[in-house]
């Protein structure tokens, strides 16, 4: 981005000010929204478990459960040994019990999926693909053969793959899967990505905004947030995203100041922010995302209009 070159018109500076001062106060309620989302399904999940297994195989779930999480939390905060550590405690956990073929596979779809974690903190990128694909499987089986309602975990794990394959590099691939999940979301007549298997248990507006956030956010994943884009990569992407599918005005917006930016078109990228700031309601990282750019480029006019006074 040529920010030497930026002079943004003070009226439209003002606006955008107003914009992010209110994308602030709405950031709270918006990631409450996720978390709900989030806590909605594994609380259903638990709930249709506890309906077909024993006890001990419930108790002995929850409990590989919590140390799985400990070690996530560790894995979170920097610790790699003690985190690796309680992930291979909660694996033995469930693996030394007779669980039921149900129980089995919940026990698995989350130990995939926090092996996944722990390799693409590594940066063993190809083996934290291969275990997110392996946690989708196991929750396909548990909505085939039990009849678990899936939908909302199995599209967070493809959101985690596209977020995987832009962090190995594979720009191309990253954006040819987040479009694919995007298309499934909106486009009624789109099938599952992933697989050959049939699109199971539609989801709610709500939820479908939420999924749709961790799949943009992660496709156009970048290493600081006021950096761009390679020009041909987005063009291609903004291609797919903005022209081909038929996504709500936030989403078309939010993409569109992505484009400008990556044209260094910079008022232009204001003005699609501050519409997409006026209707972004559980859109939690692009808002984050773009708040964050926008006020580095009138943190960067203001730097230089002080050193030219």
């Amino acid at each position: 981005m040529n920010n030497g070159a930026i002079a943004i018109d003070p009226k439209l500076r003002a606006a955008a000010l107003e914009a992010i001062a209110s994308s602030a106060a709405n950031a709270r309620a918006n990631l409450q929204i996720e978390a709900d989302i989030e806590k909605r399904y594994n609380s259903a999940h638990l709930l249709k478990l506890a309906q077909g297994v024993s006890l001990n195989d419930i108790a002995v779930t929850l409990r590989s459960a919590a140390m799985r999480e400990k070690g996530l939390e560790r894995l979170r905060a920097g610790d790699m040994g003690l985190g690796a550590r309680l992930l291979v405690a909660a694996r033995d956990l469930y693996k030394r019990e007779e669980l039921c073929r149900e129980a089995f596979q919940s026990a698995v779809s989350f130990q995939f999926a926090a092996e996944a974690y722990l390799h693409y903190k590594r940066m063993s990128y190809q083996r934290a693909e291969a275990l997110l694909l392996h946690s989708i499987a196991a929750c396909e089986i548990l909505h085939d053969e039990f009849g678990h309602d899936i939908e909302v975990r199995r599209v967070h794990l493809a959101a985690n793959i596209v977020r995987v394959r832009r962090s190995a590099g594979s720009h191309s691939a990253s954006f040819e899967l987040a479009t694919a999940l995007v298309a499934y979301l909106y486009e009624a007549a789109a099938r599952w990505p992933l697989s050959h298997h049939v699109s199971v248990n539609r989801l709610d507006s709500r939820e479908i905004r939420g999924l749709a956030d961790q799949i943009l956010d992660a496709a156009f994943a970048v290493n600081s947030p006021a950096a761009k884009l390679a020009s041909q990569e987005f063009e291609r992407a903004f291609a797919k995203f903005g022209q081909a599918l038929s996504l709500p005005q936030a989403i078309v917006s939010w993409l569109r100041s992505q484009d400008q930016l990556s044209r260094d078109e910079v008022e232009g990228a204001i003005i699609h922010a501050i519409a997409f700031f006026g209707d972004n309601q559980g859109l939690p990282r692009l808002t984050r995302r773009l708040r964050s750019q926008v006020e580095s480029i009138l943190h960067t006019e203001n730097a230089l209009l002080v050193a030219g006074s």
